[in-house]
């Protein structure tokens, strides 16, 4: 389902950068590979271990944006 979903905002984002308005379906899209993505921190987190990379790779993001 995930790899569906995915498939799904990449139709919308290709069809959006051809012209057509397409910012709803976009939205749409990313709601719901934002919860595939939740579903699969639920199936395949150990505790403490997403919380703590999405930590880490917030840093390095905040690092990269500042320069």
């Amino acid at each position: 389902m995930l790899f569906e979903e995915m498939a799904e905002l990449q139709d919308a984002i290709c069809k959006n950068y051809r012209g057509r308005n397409k910012v709803d379906a976009i939205i749409e899209e990313i709601v719901d590979v934002q919860m595939m993505l939740d579903e699969m921190k639920i199936l395949f987190n150990k505790p403490g271990t997403y919380k703590r990379l999405e930590a880490e790779k917030m840093v390095k993001l905040k690092q990269q944006l500042a320069k």
